[in-house]
């Protein structure tokens, strides 16, 4: 199957090779616009690219996660900077009974037909999930101060909420960069 996959790599070479040419030489005659024609022949490159290099993807294999295992995640505003200066927070994944707990309490009904209420409840699956998986951080300091923050839970409300919603998401399992 290699060899059949070598023995094409010339012939893709020489037909993009010939598509750019086909493409300089349609441009300069029919005065065309030249990102028009250019992209049309890269859409085609790429198709074609894609379809003799398939077999070669690697596939990913699914392994088991420690959940009990403590991790260090750090939030994508801090990533940038120098590691001395970025903030730890030690997080553990989530068990699965209480992914369910927190699934489970995340839509609320109440009441009956008129009077029946339906209730998305993020905000309080975010504070469980910071809860039961947020175990501790480091380098974490007031803005104005630079004060160490003590970790608590009642220090949760230091976390600003775009990060407190990224390292729920994490515990969680939401892998927001899918793409990481």
């Amino acid at each position: 199957m290699l060899f059949i996959r070598i023995y094409w790599f010339p012939y893709f070479i020489y037909l993009c090779c010939l598509i750019k040419f086909y493409d300089f030489v349609t441009i300069f005659a029919k005065d065309r616009v030249i990102t028009r024609k250019l992209g049309r022949s890269y859409k085609l490159a790429i198709k074609l690219l894609n379809i003799l290099t398939k077999t070669w993807e690697v596939k990913r294999i699914m392994k088991g996660v420690r959940y009990n295992v403590p991790r260090d995640y750090v939030c994508k505003c801090d990533k940038k900077l120098p590691k001395e200066d970025q903030t730890i927070f030690r997080v553990r994944f989530l068990t699965t009974e209480e992914q369910a707990d927190i699934r489970d309490g995340l839509y609320g009904v109440t009441g009956v037909g008129a009077s029946r209420k339906e209730v998305l409840k993020t905000g309080s699956t975010t504070y469980k999930a910071l809860e039961l998986g947020l175990l501790g951080w480091e380098n974490f300091k007031y803005e104005d101060t630079g004060e160490a923050i003590p970790f608590s839970i009642e220090n949760f409300s230091c976390i600003a909420p775009a990060e407190r919603d990224e390292i729920a998401n994490y515990i969680r399992g939401i892998n927001e960069t899918e793409g990481i």
